[in-house]
Parts: structure tokens; sequence; C-alpha cells
């Protein structure tokens, strides 16, 4: 938790700009409930993932990258460096991998529909 904590505050000061002269040291209690979550979230995916034996499937794996690599200039280009480069191919696997798992767990799910109004839903309080 306290090094998901560590990720959460340095992704606060890049949104800031990055610049961390200027930028008081963040409180870790402002992370640690949404550490906490993303731990727990991981953990439990690390497990589906062993426990049903899941591995990255190719070809999401080349969707995922043309997907990300359509918001650049040159899209070819993007796709052939992740292709060429192991370290961002895993990153994009293990992207891959996560997806899968959580596709697994909504088709095991059972889903019951009910019909809310609008107000019961966005207003619990009233």
């Amino acid at each position: 938790i306290d090094q998901e904590v560590h990720a959460l505050r340095e992704q606060a000061v890049q949104r800031f700009g990055g610049n961390t002269e200027n930028v008081p040291e963040l409180p870790a209690s402002l992370f640690e409930d949404n550490a906490a979550k993303r731990v727990k979230t991981g953990l439990v995916l690390s497990e589906v993932i062993k426990a049903n034996d899941i591995k990255a499937d190719d070809d999401k794996v080349k969707s995922l990258i043309e997907d990300m690599a359509s918001a650049y200039e040159d899209p070819t280009e993007v796709v052939e460096y992740y292709m060429g480069n192991e370290e961002m191919l895993n990153n994009m696997r293990n992207v891959a991998i996560e997806e899968q798992a959580v596709e697994f767990v909504l088709s095991q799910a059972q889903i019951t529909e009910t019909e809310k109004a609008f107000d019961d839903v966005m207003n619990k309080q009233a």
C-alpha cells in the first residue's frame, strides 16, 4: 500500500506540471483509501488470472497497441516501436491480461436488471 501511495502521489505531482520544487509534500492520508482499493483489486485480479491460467491473447495485445497508436500522428511508427520494444510489449501484455481477467469475471457474473427512476439512483440521500 505504501508503494501505491507513493505512485499515486507521483501521479498527482505529474498532473500539476511535474515540478516538485514548489509543491508541498502531499500527505499520504490523501491517497491511502484509493491505494488500498487498488492493491486489493490487483490481488483479486492476480488470483483470477492465476486460477484460470489466463494468458495474453496476441490479437488482443495488437488491438490494444493499435487503439493506443491511433491517437498519434504516425500510428504505424508507434505500433512498430511497441512491437520492437520488449518492455513496452510486456506492459501491453499485462494490460491485455487484466482486461481478459475482467472479461472472464463478467462472463461468470449473474446479472439481474431492475428499473429505477433517475432520481432514485442519483439522489440516494433524498
